[in-house]
């Protein structure tokens, strides 16, 4: 007998994929910045003063990656949802939904 997960346990690991990825991340941006993957980019997250974001907004920055950018990691949904993003990444010249609503402002490490 194959186990079924119900919605009561997807929810469950649902929340704690959030606090395990979600705090740490959270948690480095708020301290330094960016994360090191972000770091080996050479990107910088920043609010509208161009100070470090605080944690709640970098959680909320984070929450909203995933649910906008990944869709929480459903298989088709955060293939449709990531190339969403990617055109409106695009179209607003380097702006991401999330970044705007949270007002942060991303440094690249690139020369445009």
């Amino acid at each position: 007998m194959a186990f079924k997960p119900g919605p009561i346990s997807i929810l469950t690991n649902l929340a704690i994929l959030a606090v395990s990825v979600g705090v740490p991340e959270a948690i480095l941006l708020s301290y330094f910045g960016s994360t090191p993957g972000k770091w080996l980019l050479g990107i910088i997250i920043r609010d509208s003063k161009g100070q470090k974001i605080i944690f709640t907004e970098a959680l909320a920055r984070t929450l909203l990656v995933w649910w906008r950018g990944l869709a929480i990691g459903i298989p088709v949904i955060s293939l449709i949802t990531l190339v969403y993003a990617y055109k409106r990444f695009i179209e607003k010249k380097g702006m991401t939904s999330w970044d705007r609503d949270g007002s942060c402002i991303v440094s690249y490490g690139y020369k445009t």
